[in-house]
């Protein structure tokens, strides 16, 4: 009986039975993570380039930001309960990483500020690492930290990260310093933005704007003023 001839396959191919049975691997997602890819040293790049997002942070010297930063429990009033902790702990990111307050108010668990960095700096992240780290370090340890803080170090106190938006021009800024100002009516902290005390809106009416209607117009960009001339006042 002549001996049945199979057809030839390449070494490491699968069997015909159980390729026909294989289903198709789905492509790669845009921005998502790609299920056919696997731990190849040489596909490394690409796996890496498939889980990033489609939209980057900029990081530009002397860019103006706003940010949103908050507590962790946002029924935590610590901010305000501890602010004079927190003006040493924005003292000290100053000292050491200068940069511009251009408007600031602060809620019992959230902080919304705009920010111009020196023409030879784009690191903010840094700035609010220290801010978080030397006001954290000024409360006492909380009595529940999940397992995965204990092991950072963390005492858990803030949020992880934060909000961050660049103020592409005068618009735009009037209308983040506008949210900044109105915070605390929208919150129900008070009846109108001159009546809470922790924000920088004191310092702008001291300097000439006469009425909150006038909040809002031409914010030209101003040269990086040394510290020592711009001091820093969270509460009047």
């Amino acid at each position: 009986m002549p001996r049945q001839k199979f057809p030839q396959r390449s070494v490491g191919a699968s069997p015909p039975h159980k390729a026909a049975r294989r289903k198709p691997q789905a492509s790669c997602p845009p921005g998502g993570f790609c299920p056919g890819l696997r731990l190849n040293p040489a596909l490394t790049k690409m796996r890496l380039a498939c889980r990033m997002p489609a939209c980057l942070h900029r990081r530009r010297p002397g860019g103006t930001y706003f940010f949103t930063i908050r507590l962790a429990d946002r029924n935590d009033d610590a901010l305000v309960r501890r602010i004079a902790d927190l003006r040493r702990a924005m003292r000290h990111t100053l000292k050491h990483h200068a940069f511009r307050i251009d408007a600031i108010t602060v809620l019992p668990s959230v902080i919304h500020t705009i920010w111009t960095l020196p023409a030879d700096s784009a690191g903010y992240p840094n700035r609010i690492g220290m801010l978080k780290a030397r006001f954290s370090r000024a409360l006492p340890m909380p009595p529940h930290r999940t397992p995965a803080q204990i092991a950072r170090g963390e005492k858990g106190i803030w949020q992880r990260r934060f909000w961050e938006h660049e103020i592409r021009d005068s618009a735009d800024f009037n209308r983040h310093r506008d949210l900044i100002y109105l915070a605390p009516v929208q919150a129900g902290l008070a009846a109108q933005p001159q009546d809470w005390p922790h924000c920088s809106l004191h310092r702008d009416l001291r300097r000439g704007m006469t009425a909150f209607a006038q909040i809002g117009q031409a914010a030209a960009r101003i040269q990086f003023p040394p510290p020592e001339q711009e001091p820093l006042i969270l509460v009047q």
